[in-house]
């Protein structure tokens, strides 16, 4: 996360920095042009879109996949629907219910009463090709994992591919008489063929009312990318990293934010920090909360909102452009009538034109989704 000091640097140097310069933010006198920045964007735009695909077709991610169907055919109480399950569900709802700072509740949790227990369903588990059922005998062996051996898609022979659940444990969080069971550790990892392809290691602890204070995952690897995150919720500040690499030392996402409240109850939001970045394309900015709330008797939102937000767009340390806010009025049919109005994001170039924001960055959330959509109808 950027650090106090650098925060402080980078809002000084924005604050101080002339027009008349005429300088990028590497310090030269080299001004990015409108088409030059355009066409970085659109580039940086398709490239992700190629990362995002090239993550969800890894053998990796595709061999889970092919485990989750398997186990879909359980026809034993061994609970090896509610292992999958487990694993996947509740690190998505806790990643969820933390960046919304909600309380962990109703998580998906599984066995007699919601508690998973790695004990309960330890052993070793093979495939049976053939007879397309699970052989349960080695049930027990080991007594401390679940160890599940399938072949990592519907060509395959043998059973190439093994997970491994090392741990799985879960806090206890009771409230109004219920119990929830939130994870707080999670050691799992898939190989293929003897080798790793997939790991997942996770820890995270909570507030007696069930809001995570902490939340590591490090790392959640799918061959060949690696995902790093750690949130921590103390006292009055929410601070957050995230970094995703490929290998064999390639930076593909960097990202940090720092949210600071007026004291720990983290009702009112006071500022916010940090920086977005892909490849060679950041996004760093700062939020004055306060002082847009504070500034309500200027009725121009958009004036408001371009005052206090502040994110600038840089590739190898050239300034792009900026984000630009602007409110578009709709035209009613009947023009004795107000329209309604809608608040626009765009790029604004260092000439002073703009582009939506739309067009560089919703194909990439167009993609991802795609893809999550055909990801889950397998």
């Amino acid at each position: 996360m950027l650090s106090a000091g650098l925060l402080t640097t980078l809002l000084v140097f924005n604050a101080c920095k002339k027009e008349e310069d005429k300088k990028d933010d590497s310090g030269t006198n080299d001004i990015v042009s409108a088409i030059e920045a355009n066409n970085e964007l659109t580039s940086t735009s398709s490239t992700a879109s190629s990362d995002t695909k090239e993550i969800i077709n890894s053998e990796g991610t595709q061999s889970l996949v092919h485990m989750g169907e398997l186990a879909q055919k359980d026809n034993s109480a061994l609970g090896l629907k509610q292992v999958t399950h487990s694993i996947t569900s509740n690190v998505v709802d806790l990643i969820e219910k933390y960046q919304k700072n909600e309380k962990v509740s109703n998580l998906r949790t599984y066995g007699e009463d919601g508690k998973f227990e790695i004990s309960k369903h330890a052993g070793t588990y093979s495939w049976m090709i053939s007879e397309e059922r699970w052989d349960t005998s080695g049930k027990g062996q080991p007594a401390d994992k679940v160890i599940l051996k399938f072949p990592s898609d519907s060509t395959k022979t043998t059973n190439n591919a093994t997970l491994t659940l090392n741990a799985f444990e879960q806090a206890t969080i009771t409230k109004d008489g219920v119990n929830d069971y939130p994870p707080t550790k999670i050691d799992v990892n898939l190989k293929l063929n003897n080798v790793i392809v997939a790991e997942l290691i996770a820890t995270a602890s909570y507030q007696s009312d069930g809001i995570p204070i902490t939340v590591s995952i490090n790392p959640l690897y799918v061959k060949p990318f690696k995902f790093t995150a750690s949130l921590n919720n103390a006292g009055a500040t929410i601070s957050g990293t995230l970094n995703l690499t490929k290998e064999p030392s390639t930076t593909l996402v960097d990202i940090a934010a720092t949210l600071n409240f007026k004291d720990d109850t983290k009702k009112d939001l006071k500022n916010a920090s940090g920086h977005v970045e892909y490849k060679a394309l950041r996004l760093q900015g700062s939020a004055d909360i306060e002082g847009l709330m504070n500034d309500s008797l200027n009725k121009n939102e958009a004036a408001r909102i371009n005052k206090f937000i502040l994110i600038d767009i840089l590739k190898n340390g050239r300034k792009l452009g900026s984000v630009y806010f602007e409110k578009i009025l709709e035209t009613p049919p009947d023009t004795s009538t107000e329209g309604d109005s809608t608040m626009m994001v765009y790029v604004k170039f260092n000439d002073g034109s703009k582009e939506k924001a739309e067009k560089y960055f919703k194909p990439i959330a167009t993609d991802i989704e795609n893809e999550l959509k055909r990801l889950d109808k397998k």
